[in-house]
């Protein structure tokens, strides 16, 4: 009777667990997993309304928060030295009070993209809005100051 008793705890605490990280945990993806054709790019955009919202909370590069320039609406990406996966970084982010999924348009992070210091073009969109970004990246530390 107790093992019974155990494994249906076990059960229900597993299936638990499963369903928050399906839900609730937003995994990483590849950058290239994120390009799309600019012709499905400029389709997402004709489909909705653009928004001044700012529709990301936070962006991340290979587990690192990514610094933003509201300003400009530009996510800047520092490239780790000597790191295989650097110019296909997993790419991580949260969104406001929505669904909200991302788009870049066609773009490799090369070195050829670096030294030109091009930025990349991106939307974060739902079913009825978006709002453009920019990706910039470099091969240089990055360090952001606040001002309260």
């Amino acid at each position: 009777m107790n093992k019974k008793i155990c494994s249906c705890m076990i059960l229900g605490i597993s299936v638990f667990f499963i369903i928050y990280f399906i839900f609730f945990f937003q995994s990483a993806t590849r950058f290239s997993k994120l390009c799309i054709s600019e012709k499905k790019y400029e389709e997402l955009i004709a489909q909705r309304t653009e928004t001044e919202e700012n529709l990301l909370t936070e962006m991340t590069f290979h587990d690192y928060p990514a610094v933003y320039d509201s300003i400009d609406s530009c996510f800047y990406y520092s490239l780790p030295e000597h790191d295989l996966e650097a110019y296909n970084p997993k790419v991580g982010y949260q969104g406001r009070n929505r669904r909200i999924k991302l788009a870049v348009k066609q773009a490799a992070i090369d070195e050829e993209l670096i030294a030109a210091n091009e930025a990349i073009e991106m939307i974060a969109y739902d079913d009825s809005v978006y709002r453009e970004y920019i990706i910039k990246c470099t091969t240089l530390p990055i360090v952001s100051i606040h001002f309260l």
